[in-house]
């Protein structure tokens, strides 16, 4: 099962510091997220990483900087995907697949996939579980019914997120997801290496 973490989207000055502290204990891949950066301040925090994590790095926005960077891909939002509309959506996974980045994406019902018209690598479903991080943002999957589809599907990863614990992921796996997107439990409490690795080896025992 994989582990993917999502950074907090509040701007911090040890950011950047934890995010190294991460690479370092294991962590494979990572998905930055600052919704309310503009582009330059977004820039800036990838300018502060070493380089040689840019390929295990994924952007939730400021799609561009692809051109600029050797970053391992990018991550359509919910609200890119319904604003942009359809034409520009896919024109954007078609460059960044030319380029050899990963390409997922955001959804929050088995529907969204089942009629899925996009050309994604991995997804994000979810809340599977209450969340962690944003306080009245409650579970909308029906983890039997992901199974079910998880069992059948075979064009994407399917990566669970919200309210996901050490106490909570081993049921995720026995469900058949890929992997695991990691946000609350991780940056709840200061210290997110030693988090990762705490659920990290629930899955690894």
């Amino acid at each position: 099962m994989k582990l993917i973490v999502v950074t907090a989207p509040e701007n911090k000055p040890e950011d950047t510091k934890h995010i190294q502290e991460l690479f370092h204990v294991g962590l494979e891949s990572l998905h930055l997220r600052k919704p309310d950066q503009e582009k330059n301040d977004f820039e800036n925090t990838l300018k502060q990483l070493p380089p040689s994590l840019y390929k295990r790095i994924v952007i939730h926005s400021h799609y561009k900087l692809i051109e600029k960077y050797n970053l391992k891909g990018i991550h359509l939002t919910e609200w890119f995907i319904r604003d942009a509309g359809l034409h520009e959506v896919k024109e954007l996974i078609t460059i960044a697949h030319q380029r050899r980045l990963s390409v997922s994406g955001s959804f929050h019902s088995i529907e969204d996939l089942e009629n899925l018209q996009l050309k994604l690598d991995y997804i994000f479903l979810g809340p599977v579980f209450d969340s962690i991080s944003k306080e009245g943002y409650k579970s909308k999957i029906n983890i039997s019914d992901a199974t079910t589809f998880l069992q059948k599907r075979k064009r994407f990863e399917v990566f669970a997120i919200g309210g996901i614990s050490r106490d909570n992921i081993k049921s995720l796996k026995t469900a058949g997801f890929d992997g695991a997107a990691l946000l609350g439990s991780i940056w709840n409490d200061g210290n997110p290496s030693n988090n990762f690795k705490n659920i990290k080896n629930q899955i690894t025992a």
